[in-house]
Formats: C-alpha cells, structure tokens, sequence
C-alpha cells in the first residue's frame, strides 16, 4: 500500500498481511516486487502512483472502466504518456451495466 500518512494500525483486518510504503519509495519498491516471485500487482484509484509508474515503464497492463457519461470538467487520468504502444486485449461489458472494461497490453 502506497501513503505517507497511513499507519499500519489503521489497516485494520489486513495489518498481518499489508505493507506501507511511502509514496517516494515507491517506485523502488515496485521494481523490487516485480523481481521477486510474488503474483500480479495492482494499483486501485491512485492517479498519482499509477502516472509515476507509468512514466518509469513499469506497468504491463491498463484496466481501464468507461461509464456512460460526460464530464464538463474535471481531472486526467493521464498525466504523462505510455513509454510505448498500448494494444487492447481484451474489451468487455460488466453485467447488465454501461460500464465497459477495457484491457490494454503495454509490454
């Protein structure tokens, strides 16, 4: 888990199993697990750690979930481009929703 402000008391059920780094270790620590021989990594709802992995290569994949609606304003979700081409992989719809799930290979 990705904070500098989270303590691991707050984590609640999942303090036994979860690790806190700091949003400027970040990076690092990813390339270390991406070395190691763990199972896939994840990053839920976090545009400024997904953005700064992004940049630095590290990402294989984009899941990407599009709604059925407009925005007049608002915030990016991208702050800086792929390192390379994004091919999509897979597209598809959840449940009964106008929600689109959209896969994207970066590797």
């Amino acid at each position: 888990m990705v904070s500098d402000t989270l303590t691991a008391e707050e984590t609640g059920p999942w303090r036994d199993n979860t690790r806190i780094v700091r949003r400027d270790e970040a990076r690092n620590a990813i390339v270390q697990a991406k070395k190691g021989e763990g199972g896939p990594l994840v990053v839920f709802g976090s545009m400024t750690t997904w953005n700064d992995l992004l940049a630095a290569g590290l990402i294989d994949e984009l899941h990407i979930m599009v709604g059925a609606g407009v925005l007049a304003d608002g915030v990016p979700a991208f702050s800086v481009r792929p390192p390379g081409p994004m091919r999509l992989s897979a597209a598809r719809q959840l449940g009964d929703s106008n929600i689109a799930l959209l896969l994207y290979s970066l590797r």
